[in-house]
């Protein structure tokens, strides 16, 4: 099945399933954030995932739904922490609604996903359990990057590793042991959805730093005015130290052109590309490994590209 008919598919079990409760006031923020828009990559991987292992569209959306509910919970999370104003061109929760009302949407959204998982098969669960608690780890991780000053480009890796990719090889994981795959087919498809994940950050970072607002619905140079210390900003302390003397510049706009600028100088917008496409490719071939039929294929196809 195409990666448009499942977004479709899931968009609809989406209106289908607006959450519900009282007070009202605090499941409002919840639905807003889920319709907020994006690609809905990871609950289309799980999806294609159960699929890719004959099991029915309809039984593939509850867990599919489950983890795109916990995603959103992890994007309302880092907002409060980033203190962002914006999340895909629209108002964040916190400031949209109040920051103690999107503390509490937040922890009801991990709860929701947790009651979804209900009556799983025990590895599936455990999996998704795991993966939670790491996305936490990456998280904090995050967090301390910014006020240490010994940050490797190991710690970067394993870093976005857990923010990020884990969880697309969460989603590809529970959609195909759900749907019967063995454990060993299971973890390939981990695997496949992990080294995806580890380009699709890659991706994001560069975005962040030479991307438009118009293209990420996001503050342009995001990460340079959170002096975060991505990809780009220990790659360049590994060849120069120059890039520390640019972040001590207070004005955040003109801290934004002057790394960008530097970041070009030294080619290393180019060399992140060239960087991400490694993993990229390793996900490629992973997912060949597999062996899946050609209509099966093509969702992941389209989502690695």
């Amino acid at each position: 099945m195409k990666l448009e008919l499942l977004q479709k598919k899931y968009l609809a079990y989406l209106q289908a399933h607006s959450f519900v409760g009282e007070p009202e006031n605090l499941y409002e923020p919840i639905n807003y954030i889920m319709n907020l828009g994006g690609k809905r990559i990871r609950p289309v991987l799980s999806m294609a995932a159960g699929l890719a292992f004959d099991a029915p569209v309809n039984d593939t959306l509850r867990l599919a739904h489950a983890i795109e509910t916990f995603h959103n919970f992890t994007l309302v999370h880092d907002d409060i922490m980033d203190e962002a104003e914006s999340r895909r061109g629209k108002q964040t929760v916190h400031i949209r609604n109040g920051l103690p009302t999107a503390i509490l949407a937040r922890d009801n959204m991990l709860i929701l996903a947790f009651q979804m998982f209900e009556g799983c098969r025990p590895d599936v669960l455990s999996v998704f359990l795991k993966t939670a608690q790491e996305v936490s780890n990456g998280q904090q991780m995050d967090m301390n990057f910014e006020e240490s000053s010994d940050v490797t480009m190991l710690d970067y890796l394993e870093m976005i590793r857990l923010k990020t990719a884990v969880l697309l090889g969460c989603s590809c994981y529970v959609g195909a042991a759900n749907a019967g795959a063995d454990s060993e087919t299971s973890h390939k498809m981990y695997a496949f959805a992990e080294q995806m994940g580890m380009a699709f950050q890659m991706q994001d970072d560069w975005l962040d730093t030479f991307g438009s607002k118009a293209e990420t619905g996001k503050t342009e140079g995001g990460d340079i005015i959170s002096k975060k210390k991505m990809w780009l900003y220990l790659k360049a302390r590994e060849k120069e130290n120059t890039i520390d003397d640019i972040y001590t510049i207070e004005d955040p706009t003109i801290r934004v052109k002057e790394a960008r600028e530097y970041f070009k100088q030294l080619g290393l917008d180019k060399e992140l590309l060239a960087e991400q496409d490694k993993y990229y490719q390793k996900s490629l071939e992973i997912l060949t490994s597999l062996n899946l039929e050609d209509d099966k294929m093509l969702p992941f196809l389209e989502i690695a590209s």
